[in-house]
């Protein structure tokens, strides 16, 4: 039995798959297996994938019509046979060595969840340095943002602690990472925190993260955020351990937040609709309007503009890139000193 099941779904990357691929077969750690899904592609990916397969016995190829990256996890998840679960996107690639280095830390049998670090990828949130195995409540509740960014792909997670508590992900909509990490920390007892970087992001123009908003985008995302809304409200009502309810409980203003900064480019007649169903929202589920600033919501809305521009300068002029990423680096960390110093200042409020 293969020590990892590393699962890659696949959706017109043609450009990008080989490098991807490679980066995984050629492996120093042997134990693997890899799952392709191919998504329904429309391009040459899956004369690539099939080409892939027919090399490598370790290969087990799944075609299908498009259905999304949530499903095609799922199918993964459910074909998996290893003793760990590593994603892989059909874009991005790993270190050749990641699977050793990974494996060398899992020799303790205990570790149910591990997260490892990224190249390439700028987040707002950069959890603590520390290293070792936490609670994953614990763990949580001292640091929410670990809740609110981060990508499936920085997880290791043991496969029969997937099954045992039935986590997947929800399918048919945009952020389905964010469900899906929040039940590795609420129901992880043994996480592991590791400064190990191996995955190499890469950042695309026409990906969901990086193309322009429109109507139909913005719907699609306001539409995501609603189910995570109801993920985390049924999780609450459902929840007797009084740290998950409360962690849960706190998450809420982020995705309130974002409906809100989500309905900011769109039409009047568009953001009436989205506040009415929000409205409707608080009454189905009994909870109180959490109250926004329109401040806090123009800021989010510049910050967003200027990580755009920022991932486009690096994709575009790299050596304009070499020049401004310091000043960027020295505003992210003001930013994030900034935040702390909220949040310091909220747990006194409440606690007088």
């Amino acid at each position: 039995m293969p020590f990892f099941s590393i699962i890659i779904p696949i959706y017109n990357v043609e450009e990008y798959l080989p490098a991807c691929l490679d980066s995984v077969i050629y492996q120093s750690f042997k134990e693997i297996e890899i799952i392709l899904i191919n998504d329904g592609s429309t391009d040459k990916s899956t004369e690539i994938a099939r080409e892939y397969a027919k090399k490598d016995s370790r290969i087990l190829l799944i075609e299908q019509e498009n259905q999304g990256l949530s499903i095609a996890r799922n199918i993964g998840l459910k074909r998996a046979s290893g003793d760990y679960i590593i994603f892989v996107d059909s874009d991005d690639f790993i270190s050749i060595n990641l699977c050793q280095e990974l494996h060398n830390i899992l020799q303790c049998d205990k570790i149910e969840v591990l997260r490892f670090q990224a190249f390439n990828f700028m987040p707002l949130y950069i959890p603590p340095s520390d290293q070792g195995i936490f609670n994953g409540i614990a763990y949580a509740k001292q640091h929410l943002g670990v809740l609110y960014m981060g990508c499936a792909w920085l997880y290791v997670v043991k496969r029969k602690f997937l099954i045992s508590h039935q986590i997947t992900f929800i399918p048919n909509i945009f952020y389905e990472d964010m469900t899906f990490i929040m039940e590795l920390f609420l129901k992880s007892e043994s996480f592991f925190m590791s400064n190990l970087r191996g995955y190499y992001y890469r950042i695309r123009k026409n990906s969901i993260t990086q193309s322009k908003m429109n109507e139909i985008k913005i719907q699609k995302s306001i539409d995501s955020y609603f189910a995570i809304l109801d993920f985390m409200q049924n999780y609450q009502n459902k929840e007797t351990h009084p740290d998950k309810k409360k962690i849960l409980q706190d998450q809420l203003p982020n995705y309130i937040h974002l409906i809100h900064t989500a309905c900011q480019k769109a039409s009047k007649t568009f953001k009436e609709s989205i506040y009415l169903r929000l409205e409707e929202w608080y009454q189905e589920h009994q909870v109180s309007p959490i109250p926004y600033s329109p401040t806090s919501i123009f800021l989010s809305s510049c910050l967003q503009s200027c990580l755009r521009l920022y991932f486009k300068i690096q994709r575009k002029y790299p050596l304009l890139f070499c020049i401004i990423k310091p000043f960027c680096k020295a505003l992210i960390f003001i930013y994030r000193q900034i935040k702390k110093i909220k949040i310091t200042i909220r747990q006194y409020l409440r606690k007088r």
